[in-house]
């Protein structure tokens, strides 16, 4: 008799696998609270995407903008760092993305040309324009192998863009019964 993870350890799994890091208050008030993502990764290309954001953790109820007490967007500019090595020597850039209002302040491009089986890094670079910027945490991915190539996949299934929904108990810890 075969178990379920019997049957999960025989299938061949593609997930998205985010990388989520988290930054301090930046140039202006601006922030890049919400984290960076990586994903839809294949074995050459992979999409990055982040949100630019105003004020630092944790938001208290008034610097909320919104009915739902979203993170507060902000206007700024951003590209992403990237590089083979984690010190980012021989680095490349990807074009500058307007975070504006009409995309909910989230900048979000797709790099193209990797290596396959490659382990990457990447970072934010954003500001309020491209002359004074700051330069977000670490984050990694690691290209998919070539499609000749069999190797063991780990996933992980992350959400959390919707900030409110995951810090309702920090809110509720604050109100004194």
């Amino acid at each position: 008799s075969r178990g379920l993870g019997d049957v999960y350890k025989r299938q061949s799994i593609l997930l998205v696998i985010s990388g989520v890091s988290y930054a301090a208050e930046g140039v202006g008030g601006l922030t890049h609270e919400q984290g960076e993502l990586s994903g839809e990764v294949t074995a050459d290309s992979v999409i990055l995407q982040s949100r630019l954001t105003t004020g630092t953790y944790p938001y208290p109820v008034t610097q909320r903008t919104s009915a739902s007490g979203d993170v507060p967007g902000s206007p700024g500019v951003a590209c992403f760092e990237i590089s083979t090595d984690e010190d980012f020597a021989d680095s490349f850039r990807t074009q500058w993305i307007v975070a504006e209002p009409e995309r909910d302040f989230v900048v979000k491009t797709r790099v193209t040309d990797l290596e396959a089986g490659t382990r990457y890094y990447y970072r934010l670079v954003y500001g309020k324009s491209t002359e004074e910027t700051e330069i977000g945490s670490r984050c990694t991915f690691k290209t998919l192998d070539g499609p000749d190539t069999e190797s063991e996949v780990s996933f992980v299934v992350v959400t959390g863009i919707n900030y409110a929904a995951f810090q309702a108990f920090y809110q509720l810890s604050l109100i004194h019964i």
